[in-house]
Parts: structure tokens; sequence; C-alpha cells
């Protein structure tokens, strides 16, 4: 479905991968090991597309390096919380970290961070450069802040979408934003782009912590709830625990605190937060997101691209992951 949705940007998102592949090279083998590892098990790359798509809607035809940019800044912060989450397995493959050690992941994350910062120097001005900097700054904060809610039975929606508005969306929105920011279009169409990958972002982020309940593992490519054995509290559990007995409150706050439970035990959870309406509240919430971001599209001129971001809007929400 992502690779019907990304038909109008095809060939640059072809040479997306171009650039992947010519400007992380370094004459340090780890950093060719890593980097080339990465690259190869892929991704779906939709902040590239969701950029290149933004581009074309505000009539640019949208920097492949720039796109690739965006693509490093990802990767390097699944890199850096692969390290901070332990995890053994990334897009069903053992993740850098598992292969590499805590180290190398964490200074090749700084390689690539380095990298794309090079590029948007070099291709965008001051205001763009500004605006980089600020989403990461919000990405950082959305991580920290998670962190400072680690295992937290209390934490409530509204800090779980800051939480989320930083630590995911804030790259979703700066992707959507940066071409509005180049073509000068002014401040009102900016800020729409902007609105509509933040609200894509959210989305993305709530289907993910939904998926992490009940989706196979054979197509997530990683195990079934890792965020409640890393004590996040995501949407699904803090709707489960706002509707809960005091029973079902007790054995999921255990669950938190221990971080480590069998699978059965895991079932039950998953079963408790199903019948208080954790996964339906939040695939609904989800939608209404997604349906909300696109309302931005509106100060927008028809066309293919426009379409495009509409169903990209749809596919974070419509995913398996």
């Amino acid at each position: 479905m992502i690779d019907r949705i990304c038909i109008p940007v095809g060939e640059a998102l072809s040479e997306v991968e171009r650039v992947l592949e010519n400007e992380l090279v370094s004459n340090v083998k780890t950093i060719d090991s890593i980097t080339g590892y990465l690259i190869g098990n892929g991704g779906k790359r939709i902040r590239p597309a969701l950029f290149l798509l933004s581009a074309r809607v505000v009539g640019l035809h949208g920097s492949p390096r720039q796109a690739a940019a965006i693509e490093m800044l990802h990767t390097a912060s699944l890199l850096h919380d692969d390290v901070i989450d332990d995890a053994p397995v990334r897009r069903g493959y053992p993740s850098a970290r598992a292969r590499w050690g805590n180290q190398a992941s964490v200074l090749v994350g700084d390689f690539m961070l380095s990298r794309a910062s090079m590029i948007f120097a070099q291709e965008g001005g001051a205001e763009l450069l500004l605006a980089l900097a600020q989403a990461m700054g919000h990405t950082t904060e959305g991580e920290l802040l998670e962190i400072e809610h680690q295992s937290d039975a209390e934490t409530g929606a509204e800090t779980y979408m800051r939480i989320i508005s930083g630590k995911t969306a804030s790259l979703f929105s700066f992707a959507a934003a940066a071409p509005a920011i180049t073509a000068s279009v002014g401040k009102q169409l900016e800020e729409a782009m902007r609105s509509f990958g933040l609200g894509v972002g959210q989305a993305f982020q709530l289907t993910d912590d939904a998926l992490d309940y009940v989706a196979d593992e054979a197509c997530t490519g990683k195990s079934q709830g890792i965020d409640l054995r890393e004590g996040k509290l995501t949407y699904p559990l803090i709707v489960a625990l706002s509707k809960s007995t005091p029973k079902e409150r007790a054995r999921i706050r255990s669950a938190l605190i221990s971080g480590s439970f069998a699978r059965e035990e895991f079932r039950g959870i998953v079963d408790i937060v199903e019948r208080n309406g954790g996964i339906e509240s939040t695939l609904r919430l989800a939608r209404e997101t997604a349906a909300k971001a696109k309302e931005s599209l509106v100060f927008f001129k028809p066309s293919i691209e426009r379409d495009s971001l509409a169903q990209l809007a749809d596919y974070a929400v419509s995913r398996n992951r």
C-alpha cells in the first residue's frame, strides 16, 4: 500500500536510497558496517515520502538529499532508542546494539545526526536549520519525558500526548513543514503543513502503541508487550487503568514495575486492556487524529500529491506496523 501511495515521488525515493548509500560512508570500518546493515534492512521511508510529497504540494520538486537526511535523523533516533531500551530486535532483525554493542550504536547514531545536519547546512537556510534544531530538541524532550514517567501508573493522557508529540511526531512535523519553509509560502501554509505532519505522527504512534498489544509478531518484527516490559504508560494502558477494577489495576501495576512476566501473564494483561476498551479507544483516537490532520490539507489546491498525503495519513492508522 505504501508503494502505491508514494508513486508520485517514486523516482525521488529511489534517489533517496542512493543518497543514503553515498552519504553514510566513512573511513571507519564499524561505521560502514552498521550503516550498511541499517540501510540494507530498509524501512518504509515514510518520513522522506512525507517530505517529498509535501514539497510537491508547495510547488517544489523536493531535495532527495534533504529527504535522505530526514531518514538519517529517524534512524539515529532508533539507534539511540534501542540502546535505551536494551532492544534485541529491530524490524525483524537483530538490532545494531545486539550485534555491535551499545557504544558503537550510540556513536553511529551521532554520526548520522552529523551527516544529516551537514546536508541541511549545505542546502537549507538559517530558518530551516532552526526548525531542524527545534525538532531534534523536541524529540529528545519527548524521550526524556517518557523516561521520567516510566512505570508511573498515574501518567495521564495529556502527558502521554506530550510524549508522543515530541518523540515521534516532531520529526513528522518537520518533514512536512520543511518544504513550506524553503518555499517561503507564508506562515499560514507553513503552519498547515506543520499541523498535518504533527497529526500524522501522533496517529502513527497511537497505532503503534495499540499494535504492541495485539499485532502478530511476524508482522511487527518485534516482540509483543515490549512497551509494558519497559514500563511505558501508553494510551491503551492509560485507558485500561482508568476503567479497570482495583484487582485489575494492581495486576497492571505489578507488570509495569517488575518488567518481567511470562507470556501467559501478558495475555492476561492484554485481556484486561481489551475488555476495558484500551485498544478500541486508542485506534479510535488515532483515526480521529489522522482525520483532523487531513483538514490542514484544504489550504492547498487539489493534486495527486495532496491526495497521496491524505492517503499517507490513512495509512498511518491502517497498517499492521
